[in-house]
């Protein structure tokens, strides 16, 4: 069976992964961080080193009832808040960083977008840990009004998914709206989109991911 150790091993080399992908995309900033529930507790980058610069040593295991940074209980807080989620990122994005400056919320434009994250993502009101769960309320993905994005999800890679879709949103909101006005997806239409990816086709895929982290036989 694999032991903890090799689970956690697996777990880092993952998120080492999608740190060097987030910083191709150009979508991290040094302060980004990424969390995986582990027991009761979580696995957590340092924030001091840019995710395309993680190595195996760059990670934190925190407990609950531990002394926390403000990130690090944010981050615990989400997990806590999200009961089906097990990963989280947080990072920094162009784009989004926009909207979160002159928006309260960035709607659907895009179909992927309101599948994934619904008809809008709210933008915190504030920093404060309290106002970016109300943010986060039914959704799994948010912009915090520092101006970054928090996404939510079942895997890393559901997480992974969701801060991408949110940079590339913001994206099609703001330069269709230097264009002329933006086409919104409307309400019924987000959530029946939203809806059948979370309960038939993620469901199904996101299951197939947490397999593979899963105790097995070698």
């Amino acid at each position: 069976m694999m032991t903890e150790d090799k689970m956690i091993e697996k777990i880092k080399g993952k998120i080492i992964e999608i740190g060097k992908l987030l910083a191709e995309e150009d979508l991290s900033k040094k302060g980004d961080t990424v969390s995986v529930r582990l027991g009761d507790g979580i696995l957590m980058t340092d924030p001091n080193i840019p995710l395309a610069e993680l190595t195996d040593k760059d990670f934190k295991q925190i407990l609950r009832g531990d002394n926390m940074s403000i990130l690090e209980a944010l981050h615990m807080a989400v997990l806590g808040y999200k009961k089906e989620g097990n990963a989280v990122i947080i990072n920094q994005a162009p784009y989004c960083s926009i909207v979160t400056g002159k928006m309260d919320r960035l709607p659907a434009v895009l179909d992927d977008f309101a599948q994934i994250v619904g008809y809008s993502a709210k933008v915190s009101k504030s920093d404060n840990l309290i106002d970016i769960l109300l943010a986060l309320k039914k959704r799994n993905a948010c912009l915090i009004q520092n101006g970054s994005s928090l996404a939510v999800g079942r895997t890393l890679e559901e997480a992974f998914t969701g801060v991408m879709v949110l940079e590339k949103g913001a994206k099609a909101f703001v330069e269709s709206t230097i264009i002329g006005n933006p086409v919104k997806i409307g309400l019924f239409d987000s959530l029946l989109m939203n809806f059948i990816y979370k309960k038939k086709y993620s469901k199904k895929n996101q299951k197939n991911l947490l397999e593979q982290f899963k105790e097995k036989e070698e």
